[in-house]
């Protein structure tokens, strides 16, 4: 035989024997729950064609957030019903949740104080006045349940990660001395900050080390028991002014994470995290909205997100919740960058409870403890088992594209280098899915009707090293209360960054956001004005993190008050580049403003007078009719002009968001400035809106006359040019074309987000380029897309697009 034909026959036989040693493990849960978390026959990956339906495509090379864990909620009645097990009851149940060949629970939250599956109401201080603590004592339910079961959970699993969260405050804190509603009272803020060092202290006394915070649970639920209201500012002030400086006075590292509340509400989130240096993060419940609301917070902030809370009813049904919770909490947060997933209540008794008077009376545990020597497995238990089981703390979430509308999927790269893929079958018929990597081929399975499988397998590729260091950090001002951040990515296998930031560069490191892999840039916000701060950042992926990058700093501008803005200027939107205009040039009373291009610093009715109002506020005119910026009353959400008369309809709050950026909030109603459906277009109807952080809802401000916004600032933006990007052929099929605007960029790239407002595919511009240029979207599934020109970290130019093969 000849070496020419030798060879390729033993490459050919060596390629066969790689994949053949992957093997894949299915784990079933059926939704008629006659098969619950069962391992089934194995497969393995064969380069065969396949005839299935339904295929779902994995791209390891494309990474998102990395994974905290998962878990459930340990109310302390939860606790007192586990401690009532025997002791070797007790023993096996722990093991088998969280030991390494259990359920593999890695993350738990409990509440601060009483929540309303505790077996009463109380705090850890509740004498009045007592703003120095000194009565602060955990002895009570706490105690003599939760702190006992916690130490035993973590001889188990020392790793485990605990969030803490109160429900309320001690009652003679709050605005109305009650368990249920009210407020927190500005005067104990301090108090109640201090509240959160000695609960911390505590529990560190008793072994028990607490990850993170959150300042209150759902915030905007007034009728749990017990319960308190805590509106946005309250919460930025909270945080901003005691809870961060205090627990880092202390030497916590603890996080702050905000919200905690429903999906409905993206507005309070973004807000805390665009404004609190502290708070790295918001965590989210799904009683109202849609899963998709944690990537709008996400993109908006750069911070992370958290799936903390849902319930499943004893009045539902197997069937019915296994298959919702799998879709939205489970699938869909882990597909909104979540970075953990945590159920409700972890176990109770046979009645619903421990619970307060008011307590949620339907509340199905994980687990019910029937006796002291039995307990029942319940749905909440498969639906976190279906994912915990398998995928590790510090997993990579990685990309997963299911081509059927029906089959629900999302995808992991271990550190030790298996993968894992969890699907879900919606139809109500067996499913053969098809899952490849796109490099070794794949393998078919079936998937029951309203049923999970989790697949599992030891990748051929080799496993995954940490990523290199990122360096050249940059920081440099962007007004009183941020700071705009530049690296190098010196690696193309990291996950994420971690972005920390010091007051003095040696100690007190915090960390401030987790900006996704493959970028370079990011802006902290809601610094004080005239301080300087310190930067690092480093690399981390499923393997580990890099070394740190070099140390940058920054000093905020002096405050300029108000948002340091009165003057003439053109209003322009960051994501269409144009304008506030008034319809027609007209000067009637409630004329419509809508958006249009602006040239040369456009005509009067594109020109805005700005002026403090006295109150804060400010009042906005148009320049060619005198009459002032207002929301219509009617419906109160059309931005019209009207007669000025400086009611809180016609009085707007401006707030600086970094970058040249703001927000404009009407003081009547509460919501922003914005283009109504991101229109791009001339014409565009101009509206209020729940502020997001979306692009459409960022406005600059480009002097026509004199002002006291930043002159190097207003020079950039007034320098810009006004062509627009064009694309075509549009609707596109492999590879779009994009005449690029006329101008000469430093620092450029094309950005493609997809219908959530994930960043899916990124394109470096070479310094100079301008013209035609031809780019691939073959790896991009059929569907509508945002291309956005990102020069010098901000977005310029935006066009949808549509992929339709």
């Amino acid at each position: 035989m000849r070496l020419s034909s030798f060879f390729p026959i033993v490459l050919a036989i060596l390629i066969g024997l790689q994949l053949s040693a992957q093997t894949v493990t299915p784990w079933l849960t059926r939704g008629d729950a006659s098969v619950l978390l069962s391992p089934q026959t194995v497969t393995a990956f064969s380069t065969n064609s396949s005839n299935a339906n339904n295929t779902i495509t994995l791209n390891e090379s494309i990474g998102y957030q990395s994974i905290e864990g998962f878990g459930f909620c340990l109310t302390q009645g939860s606790a007192e019903v586990i401690n009532g097990l025997n002791a070797n009851e007790r023993a096996a149940l722990l093991d088998e949740l969280f030991g390494p060949d259990g359920l593999g629970i890695s993350t738990l939250r409990i509440s601060i104080g009483a929540s309303d599956l505790s077996n009463s109401t109380y705090s850890y201080n509740e004498v009045s006045g007592d703003v120095n603590m000194v009565n602060f004592s955990l002895a009570g339910p706490d105690l003599t349940h939760l702190v006992p079961l916690l130490q035993d959970i973590l001889a188990i699993n020392p790793d485990l990660l605990i969030l803490a969260t109160p429900w309320t405050a001690p009652t003679w804190m709050k605005t109305n001395g009650t368990w249920i509603g009210g407020s927190l009272d500005p005067t104990y803020y301090a108090a109640y900050s201090l509240y959160f060092v000695k609960y911390l202290e505590a529990m560190q006394s008793h072994g028990i080390d607490i990850w993170a915070v959150t300042p209150q649970n759902e915030p905007e639920n007034p009728y749990n028991e017990p319960s308190m209201l805590m509106s946005a500012s309250e919460q930025t002030d909270f945080i901003n002014n005691h809870l961060g400086p205090d627990l880092q006075l202390a030497g916590f590292t603890t996080k702050i994470i905000a919200f905690d509340h429903n999906c409905d509400n993206t507005a309070y989130p973004i807000s805390v995290l665009n404004n609190s240096p502290y708070a790295s993060g918001a965590a989210f419940h799904l009683y109202a909205g849609d899963i998709s609301a944690m990537s709008t917070v996400r993109n908006a902030t750069g911070k992370d997100v958290y799936f903390t809370e849902q319930f499943t009813s004893s009045n539902g049904s197997f069937i019915g919740d296994f298959g919702w919770h799998l879709r939205n909490v489970v699938i869909g947060s882990m597909n909104n960058w979540s970075r953990s997933v945590l159920e409700w209540n972890l176990a109770t008794d046979s009645n619903y409870g421990p619970r307060t008077p008011g307590g949620c009376t339907e509340c199905l545990g994980a687990v019910t403890i029937n006796s002291p020597t039995s307990f029942t497995r319940n749905v909440s238990y498969y639906i976190i088992g279906q994912i915990a089981k398998f995928v590790a703390p510090g997993a990579l979430k990685i990309d997963a594209a299911s081509g059927s509308s029906y089959i629900y999927a999302t995808a992991f790269r271990n550190a030790d280098g298996s993968t894992v893929v969890l699907a879900y079958n919606d139809r109500q018929k067996t499913e053969k899915v098809y899952i490849t990597d796109g490099i070794n081929g794949g393998f078919e399975y079936d998937i029951p009707k309203k049923s999970a499988m989790t697949f599992i397998w030891t990748s051929s590729a080799p496993p995954q090293t940490p990523p290199a260091a990122p360096d050249n950090l940059n920081a440099t001002a962007a007004g009183s209360s941020a700071i705009d951040l530049s690296w190098s990515d010196n690696s193309n296998n990291e996950a994420n960054f971690e972005l920390e930031r010091s007051p003095d560069g040696s100690s007190n490191w915090m960390n401030v956001a987790n900006p996704a892999g493959n970028t370079s840039s990011a802006t902290d916000n809601g610094l004080s004005a005239e301080t300087t701060y310190y930067y690092r950042i480093r690399a981390t992926n499923a393997a580990g993190s890099s070394a740190w990058s070099n140390t940058a700093n920054a000093t905020t501008e002096a405050d300029q008050g108000g948002g340091g803005i009165t003057g003439t200027f053109n209003i322009i939107a960051q994501h269409s580049d144009k304008g506030l205009d008034v319809i027609n040039q007209s000067g009637n009373n409630n004329a419509n403003v809508q958006q249009w291009e602006v040239l040369n610093g456009g005509g009067d009715n594109q020109r805005w007078q700005v002026s403090e109002n006295g109150s804060g506020a400010y009042l906005i005119q148009a320049v060619h009719s005198g009459k002032c910026l207002a929301i219509f009353r009617p419906n109160k959400t059309n931005v019209v002009q009207q007669n000025c008369d400086g009611s809180d309809q016609q009085s707007w709050l401006i707030t600086d968001l970094g970058g040249g950026y703001y927000q404009l909030e009407n003081v009547e109603n509460g919501l922003s400035v914005g283009v109504e459906n991101a229109d791009l277009s001339n014409g565009g109807n101009v509206e209020t809106q729940t502020f997001s952080g979306a692009t459409h809802q960022k406005w600059r401000f480009e002097p026509v006359s004199s002002n006291r916004i930043s002159p190097d600032r207003g020079q950039l933006d007034s320098q810009r040019p006004r062509s627009d990007i064009l694309l075509y052929p549009n609707p596109v099929q492999d590879r779009l074309r994009i005449t690029l605007p006329a101008g000469t960029y430093r620092t450029a790239q094309l950005e493609f987000f997809d219908p959530n407002g994930r960043l899916v595919q990124t394109y470096p511009l070479e310094e100079g380029i301008s013209g035609d240029i031809s780019v691939s979207v073959q790896a991009l599934p059929v569907g509508t897309y945002v291309l956005s020109l990102n020069t010098s970290g901000e977005v310029r130019y935006s066009k949808r697009f549509t992929i339709s093969r």
